[in-house]
């Protein structure tokens, strides 16, 4: 029996200046910021249920620190750790309690290009709401973007071993992936591993 993840949970970023990526994520973004805890500042969005959706901490290197995915139970989780075993990966952590301040349950592992990954559930979740009208900050995540030397086999991995499905291809160039019913949440374009950017969703 195989499992899947369900969206896209969280983008944790390592910045070499701390407050002024503060300030940009809360002030500029419209972020709301939820917790400081272990040198780690959490970012949630108002119209998303997810506790956080950014997390940064201070750091000389600029880099992408973790990507989290959200699974649908502690069986999942479990599940989808034997799948990421079978694949190969590199494990950071077997899965248990999760690390942050809405706890839940979680597994971390490599991805075939080295970025560090997160499958976690049951975490607490935040009331989230409806936001008003001319209300320009972020209902929530929409999606990353990865850079990868081989975009066929990191697309062929996501959809194996994580249970993204394919939505579409911009001939060989770009390819979207989807977990849930959102258009994706994951798109992959060539280049060396990084990451391209992370989008929000606005209300209109």
């Amino acid at each position: 029996m195989s499992a899947s993840v369900t969206d896209l949970h969280f983008v944790a970023l390592a910045v070499p200046d701390l407050a002024a990526e503060r300030a940009f994520f809360g002030e500029t973004w419209g972020l709301t910021e939820v917790r400081e805890q272990d040198g780690k500042v959490y970012f949630a969005a108002e119209g998303s249920a997810h506790p956080y959706v950014i997390r940064l901490r201070e750091d000389a290197e600029r880099k992408t620190d973790l990507i989290g995915f959200s699974a649908a139970s502690r069986a999942d989780v479990d599940t989808l750790f034997a799948q990421v075993q079978a694949a190969g990966c590199k494990i950071i952590a077997e899965p248990g309690a999760a690390e942050g301040p809405a706890g839940g349950y979680a597994c971390r592992f490599f991805d075939p290009d080295g970025r560090a990954i997160e499958l976690i559930c049951d975490t607490a979740p935040r009331s989230s709401r409806v936001l008003g009208k001319g209300e320009a900050i972020p209902t929530g995540l929409s999606h990353i973007v990865l850079h990868t030397p081989e975009p066929a086999k990191l697309v062929k991995f996501y959809e194996d071993v994580l249970g993204f499905r394919l939505s579409d291809w911009i001939g060989t160039f770009m390819a979207f992936l989807r977990c849930n019913a959102v258009h994706h949440r994951l798109a992959v374009l060539p280049g060396p591993p990084a990451l391209n950017h992370v989008a929000f969703d606005v209300a209109s």
